[in-house]
């Protein structure tokens, strides 16, 4: 096998590896996500509470997404070695344009470059930004 090729086969099945480890939905028509981040700050609280130092061991990035435009509700649940490789490169697509549209606006604003030493922050919050001219709030913790 060429080298070429070698390393295409091998991308190819490091995307569907990285990928498969994820768990990603995008529910449409919300109008009220207040009890989606409800209970996802409860459960942040409850991961926080465990480990108060935050010095345990993280193993997903966790997002929860609202882009009020657009009435949707974007969950990701990804392996924090997947998260960086995303990092490194953030233009990788999931191959659905929808989603992949919608991930794009969702992240315009997020420097991911702040997120290099995921695994370094311990568990619990890392983010909560709310952009209310946009209608855009992006919660992210470590679990």
């Amino acid at each position: 096998m060429k080298a070429k090729t070698f390393v295409l086969v091998m991308m190819i099945v490091m995307s569907f590896l990285i990928f498969n480890a994820c768990t990603f939905d995008i529910k449409d028509n919300i109008t009220d996500p207040t009890p989606q981040f409800k209970d996802a700050m409860a459960k942040i609280k409850t991961i926080e509470a465990k480990d108060p130092m935050r010095k345990g061991k993280v193993t997903n990035l966790n997002l929860l997404v609202y882009v009020g435009d657009e009435k949707q509700l974007i969950t990701l649940s990804i392996p924090v070695d997947a998260a960086k490789t995303f990092m490194d490169n953030p233009n990788i697509k999931l191959g659905d344009e929808e989603k992949d549209k919608s991930i794009s606006k969702a992240m315009k604003d997020v420097d991911l470059k702040n997120f290099k030493n995921l695994e370094k922050m311990g568990p619990g919050l890392i983010t909560d930004i709310q952009v209310s001219e946009d209608n855009v709030h992006v919660l992210g913790w470590l679990d």
